[in-house]
Formats: C-alpha cells, sequence, structure tokens
C-alpha cells in the first residue's frame, strides 16, 4: 500500500466510525419537533381582552428612615394598563395596549443630619402622571401538548408623555417646579401565561430589551426654564417592568 494514501484512509475509517455512533445514539427530545403539530394557545380570529390594574397607599407618622427622621407624609399610586389584541393566524396576533400611572406624595415634614449639617423639609407635594399608547405583535409558543401554558413574546412600539409637579403645599400661588415629557420607545417584551379556565388566563410579562428616546422641558417658579433629553438601549431583563395580568379570550368556539 502507498504510504502517502495510508493517513487519508485513517482519517475516513474515523469518519465512518463516528458517522455510525452518533446514528445509533437517542436524540434528546426538546419539544420543539415542527413536524408534529403544535398545539393552539390563540386560534386564528379570535380576541384577547386584558391587562392590569394597581393601587398602593401609605401613610407615615414621626417615621425615621435612616439619617431621615421625623417623616410625617402620606401617598398613593394607581396604575392601569388594558389590551386588546386580535388573532391574524393561529398563535399570532397583533394588538393595542395603553398605560396611565398616577403617583401622588404629600410631605409635611422631614430632617435630615449629617453631623453638624442638618436639612429641613416641611408642606411639599409631588404629583407625577405618566400616559403611554402602543401598538405590539404577539407571538405564542405553547409548552406542552395541552393547549394550557404558552410563552410570548410582544415587538412593541409606544409613544407617550408624563406630566409632574413639585410644589410647596403653603403657597397660594402656582410656585414650583413643573415638568412635561415625551418618550418613545421600541422594545420586546416576553413572559409565560397559563389558561385558569376554558377562556380566562393569567399572564407574566417582563421587559427584555428597549431603545428609548425621552424629552423633558421645565419651568420653575413659572420664570426659569430648562430641559433634558437623552436616549437609551437596555439589553438586561428589566424587572422593573414586571407585570401580572388577566386575559379573557374571545376565540368564537375552536379551542
Amino acid at each position: 500500500m502507498n504510504r502517502s494514501r495510508l493517513p487519508l484512509l485513517i482519517i475516513a475509517l474515523f469518519l465512518v466510525l463516528g458517522g455510525k455512533a452518533a446514528a445509533q445514539r437517542p436524540v434528546y427530545d426538546r419539544g420543539y419537533d415542527e413536524s408534529r403539530p403544535m398545539a393552539i394557545i390563540a386560534p386564528k380570529g379570535s380576541w384577547m381582552i386584558g391587562g392590569n390594574f394597581g393601587v398602593t397607599s401609605s401613610a407615615q407618622d414621626n417615621y425615621k428612615f435612616m439619617v431621615v427622621s421625623g417623616i410625617t407624609s402620606r401617598s398613593h399610586a394607581v396604575n392601569v394598563s388594558p389590551q386588546v389584541c386580535w388573532m391574524f393566524a393561529d398563535n399570532l396576533g397583533i394588538g393595542l395596549r395603553a398605560k396611565y400611572s398616577r403617583g401622588y406624595l404629600g410631605l409635611d415634614s422631614a430632617s435630615a443630619g449629617f453631623g453638624e449639617i442638618s436639612l429641613d423639609v416641611k408642606n411639599y407635594t409631588y404629583l407625577r402622571q405618566k400616559y403611554l399608547g402602543a401598538a405590539f405583535f404577539r407571538y405564542y409558543r405553547p409548552l406542552g401538548r395541552s393547549g394550557r401554558f404558552a410563552a410570548f413574546a410582544d415587538a412593541e412600539v409606544a409613544v407617550g408623555g408624563s406630566q409632574t409637579k413639585v410644589q410647596d403645599a403653603r403657597s397660594e400661588d402656582v410656585r414650583g417646579s413643573f415638568d412635561t415629557g415625551f418618550s418613545a420607545t421600541i422594545g420586546v417584551n416576553t413572559g409565560v401565561m397559563a389558561y385558569i379556565t376554558k377562556h380566562l388566563a393569567l399572564d407574566l410579562r417582563v421587559g427584555l430589551l428597549e431603545f428609548g428616546y425621552t424629552r423633558s422641558d421645565q419651568v420653575h417658579n413659572q420664570v426659569q426654564g430648562g430641559g433634558s433629553s437623552g436616549m437609551a438601549a437596555n439589553f438586561m431583563v428589566d424587572l422593573l417592568q414586571l407585570s401580572v395580568g388577566l386575559s379573557y379570550y374571545i376565540n368564537n368556539g375552536r379551542r
């Protein structure tokens, strides 16, 4: 045998034996076999109507937190986010979402001390409102074969605004700081959902990817003006965007 051909024959032998071993090795099924029919979570032509709602309220009376003492305040916050989605194909939908939040803090008194330096704040109010409208595209990926559980992803385009007011509660005029903001974002949300009845589902959504632009215009005491703007990109799971909601699926009896 020609010695120059010996290495080629050895390589060919290893390739043949390796191919046979791989063919005999069992393939692990991860449940992503596209040849099998996929479970239908939301059939074509159906509607999803849902959202989330939250209310918080608190009050402090001569409360102390770290270096801040004598805190006497009251606060409340309201968050509401309705949404509707139409399925143009099985497990694929397009929809609209609105978000509104309102936060209020009334600070009667608070004192902060740093050695010989002390700072007292009295009778201030803080009010902030945010509103947003969004269009989104949603894809469901069933988990298992029951059609009860699924992961989903939303691609979202949103625009919104905000209003913030910080004012001396004792003042009878318009002294204070007033901010008006604008924001525009493109992002991806992901989450999981589970049917708890035939049509009612519980879903958990969290922000995953977002590109955004914000602008803020400020007026202080109706005399001085200022502003700020910025752009940001978020490539991490944003727990501040975590939301839990209920959704009702009107599926025309196909499910």
